[in-house]
């Protein structure tokens, strides 16, 4: 997308967390997230719902508890 002068906005960095989580590529999640971030995107619930599934389901439960108010800020 970048590479056409089109920035990714949040729907677009939901569907890649969607399909990186589905898939089981958790370094890819963490990675888009970060990325997320980095460009000054805020996160919706949504977003918190696939990262924090995402840390539950690669063992992770302190990452997730870490999560959690965050995801309530929102």
């Amino acid at each position: 997308m970048d590479a056409d002068g089109v920035a990714p906005g949040l729907p677009e960095f939901k569907r890649m967390l969607r399909a990186f989580s589905a898939g089981r590529e958790f370094d890819a999640v963490e990675e888009v997230f970060d990325e997320m971030l980095l460009r000054g995107l805020v996160p919706d619930v949504g977003v918190y719902n696939v990262y924090v599934g995402t840390l539950c389901g690669k063992g992770d439960l302190v990452g997730a508890r870490r999560m959690a108010p965050a995801a309530h800020r929102t």
